[in-house]
């Protein structure tokens, strides 16, 4: 009886708010507009655990971002946008959302070659972020049709809505 006890004590401290989210996942999500682009950049946020697991059980809330962008050029790419970004909402303790890497997304591109595994082999290019500090990588970009069994441009033409999917997640400072 005791040792369920503890069980019970262990697993309710890891749900309390002393515990912040340690990785992040952002898939992004951009349709054209006249103007450029119009989007949302969705950060799933999990606990140290998550690592190594992959587990949703280590999600801990979610940040929802909307994004505004214009044209500008690049190297490398199909197409590239500044982006304004605002946060629209979350369902995180307030001092987790205060951070500024959430907001702080200035520029995405979409396009260019990619390596190894990819969602949809032959329609799928690479996606860049910068965060005010140079472009990184940050995954795959595709038409969003794609996910839902439709068919879609091969790469960026400015005529449907692309999904940004990162390669991977972000470990939160």
């Amino acid at each position: 009886m005791r040792r369920a006890l503890v069980l019970v004590v262990v697993s309710a401290a890891a749900c309390t708010a002393d515990r912040p989210p340690e990785w992040a996942f952002d898939p992004i999500w951009l349709e054209p507009t006249s103007a450029g682009i119009h989007g949302f950049q969705s950060w799933a946020l999990y606990d140290r655990r998550w690592a190594r697991s992959l587990d949703e059980k280590h999600y801990r809330c979610g940040v929802l971002v909307e994004l505004w962008g214009s044209p500008v050029g690049c190297e490398d790419c199909d197409a590239a946008f500044t982006v304004q970004a605002e946060l629209l909402e979350h369902d995180c303790e307030l001092g987790w959302v205060q951070s500024p890497r959430f907001t702080a997304l200035e520029r995405v591109s979409i396009g260019g070659p990619v390596d190894g595994e990819v969602p949809h082999p032959g329609s799928t290019s690479a996606s860049r972020v910068d965060y005010g500090e140079g472009w990184e990588p940050h995954g795959f970009a595709y038409a969003s049709s794609l996910d839902h069994g439709e068919s879609g441009p091969a790469a960026w033409d400015g005529a449907v809505p692309f999904q940004l999917w990162p390669s991977g997640a972000v470990p939160l400072p």
